[in-house]
């Protein structure tokens, strides 16, 4: 796909850049597109694109009701933004749960002003100066860049008030998240699941758009932690601190116009089960429990009666 000069000629109303959410990488244009299905004006309506992976639309009225920008690509699952332009200034599509770290407090030591948290096999580099943010108003910056294989400590300008047991959240850039979807190349060791919804009924016709929703893991439902305004997903499963899964986002997905879907999880943690609601329009709903193999990708078909 080609992309635009870094210059733009009209008034820029909204801009955003998206990052992979395994890697954290910029994803770059050529992987990616976003449009404004409601404006009917084709060069507005599509966004334009910059080599730094931004994207940006133009020239867009003023509204107080939100746009809804929505983001396709073959290799990630779709998803929607709604802003409001409230005034001409251009508006940052960002919002907080994106590009983060999270972790759960182990220890904290004090004197050198650090924590330490479950090792994380592999961490791309949350750098020095970032927001860290966590329960009961607390916040700092990282005071040193923190990356590397099986990381396990931070080093923050201040610890105090902060306790075992306690989620952070590492406020890495104010970048989208694109979640990988089925056809996505995953790395090894990565745990998944690829479900594949049909109807049940002769010819079991592929279901677009069925929404899945993880119940649970290991038969154990999330529960949520609001940490200042993000609401953070984990399960507690044997071991020191609970599985953290994310936010609301990272409970759903959808199938493609092949009836395709994937639910992923770190490979590191043995999860043998997870519990999915699945629906569709038309169609009468239902829960399955999907078997997992550890490290491994599984297959999973999902049959839905017509209501």
């Amino acid at each position: 796909m080609a992309t635009s000069i870094d210059t733009f000629s009209g008034t820029l109303s909204f801009f955003g850049r998206l990052r992979d959410e395994l890697t954290r990488e910029v994803i770059t244009p050529r992987d990616y597109r976003v449009r404004v299905p409601s404006v009917s004006v084709p060069s507005l309506a599509e966004a334009q694109y910059k080599s730094d992976g931004f994207f940006c639309f133009q020239d867009l009225k003023v509204s107080a009701t939100s746009y809804q920008l929505e983001m396709t690509s073959p290799l990630y699952q779709p998803r929607s933004f709604l802003k409001t332009l409230p005034t001409p200034a251009p508006v940052e599509v960002t919002y907080g749960g994106e590009d983060e770290v999270y972790v759960f407090i182990k220890t904290v030591n004090g004197g050198a002003k650090t924590v330490g948290f479950d090792k994380i096999p592999f961490l791309t580099p949350v750098p020095k100066g970032t927001p860290v943010i966590g329960q009961g108003g607390f916040a700092t910056t990282m005071r040193e860049t923190l990356e590397g294989v099986d990381v396990a400590t931070a080093s923050l300008d201040s610890v105090t008030g902060l306790l075992s047991g306690q989620l952070l959240r590492m406020v890495r850039s104010r970048s989208l998240l694109a979640k990988p979807g089925p056809y996505y190349p995953f790395p090894p060791g990565t745990t998944r699941v690829h479900v594949k919804v049909v109807e049940d009924a002769p010819g079991e016709a592929t279901l677009e758009s069925a929404q899945l929703l993880l119940q649970s893991v290991e038969t154990v439902a999330p529960v949520g932690t609001v940490v200042d305004g993000v609401e953070i997903k984990t399960v507690t499963l044997p071991g020191p601190t609970p599985l953290i899964l994310g936010t609301g986002r990272d409970l759903v997905t959808h199938t493609d116009a092949r009836g395709q879907a994937v639910f992923f999880f770190p490979g590191h943690w043995p999860i043998t089960t997870c519990a999915v609601a699945v629906t569709a329009a038309g169609h009468v709903g239902k829960t399955v429990t999907l078997a997992l193999t550890a490290k491994q990708r599984t297959l999973a078909t999902v049959k839905l009666t017509p209501a």
